[in-house]
């Protein structure tokens, strides 16, 4: 599937509130573009418009796609520009980065680390399990994990808006999600076990706990109102959670390759900025 092409009638549905009017400015018939919709929500193993009212609306897990489509697109099409306007002209300095961290961090940690380094950095966001192990040279890496250069940020609980807690006013504690589901991602893997013995030993059973899961399946079901998710505030701000701290946690990342320390200092200072 052409992932670019589908996020593009997804949004045309969006912009134009109806799946006729998006047909018409894509030049296209109104069926073949909903079997399109329907295979991009395949892809995704989640419904993007919620059929059942007479004027389409988007779900919760449309609504968070929405700015990461635009965000997809925009980069596909400033390729060719930055390619051809910079190729050649400096050093490059390829950076791999959390999947957890917004677009406003990267794009701030980009800029910051060209000026440091005097040279074009070229960032990429991998899912942690990606990010372990690599040793490319010229290449930064910011991996789950303790090491020489660090990265740190308090973790909490998040939860969408319109989690019953929420919508209580309740200050949540993690004995609240006893009958729930808590998600630790895949970033926390090294920790999970203390993390997870962190949160048994504050009212949740083993059972609710569920390591391991991939950033962007965590959103959707928190999205959903039917799970918690452990993760820092910067992460939870961009996705439109509510946060709350888990005292004791931290979620710890380490730098390796060329110019770690530069990378390490840049990071935690935007990282530190937003949670301060």
């Amino acid at each position: 599937m052409d992932l670019l092409r589908h996020l593009e009638y997804f949004l045309a549905i969006v912009d134009e509130g109806s799946f006729s009017r998006a047909a018409q400015r894509l030049q296209m018939a109104q069926p073949p573009l909903s079997q399109r919709i329907k295979s991009l929500e395949a892809q995704l193993g989640c419904e993007l418009f919620d059929r059942s009212r007479r004027q389409i609306e988007l779900t919760p897990a449309g609504n968070l796609l929405v700015p990461e489509a635009r965000m997809m697109l925009q980069l596909a099409a400033d390729l060719p520009h930055i390619l051809t306007t910079h190729a050649g002209q400096r050093p490059v300095a390829r950076v791999d980065l959390p999947d957890t961290w917004p677009i406003w961090l990267v794009a701030e940690l980009t800029a910051d680390l060209s000026q440091r380094l005097d040279r074009r950095v070229v960032p990429r966001q991998l899912p942690a399990r990606e990010r372990c192990g690599q040793t490319l040279d010229q290449h930064l890496v910011v991996a789950p994990g303790r090491g020489s250069y660090e990265v740190s940020t308090a973790l909490g609980l998040a939860l969408h808006p319109g989690h019953a807690l929420a919508a209580a006013g309740v200050i949540p504690h993690p004995s609240d999600f006893a009958d729930g589901q808590v998600l630790l991602l895949a970033e926390d893997d090294w920790q999970q076990d203390s993390l997870a013995s962190l949160l048994v030993s504050q009212g949740v059973p083993a059972t609710a706990v569920h390591a391991g899961v991939e950033h962007s399946t965590a959103v959707v079901q928190v999205a959903l109102e039917d799970a918690c998710l452990v993760t820092d505030r910067v992460d939870a701000e961009a996705n439109q959670l509510l946060w709350h701290p888990l005292p004791g946690a931290l979620r710890v990342w380490h730098v390796v390759g060329e110019h770690a320390e530069q990378l390490a200092t840049a990071a935690q200072t935007k990282v530190g900025a937003r949670h301060g």
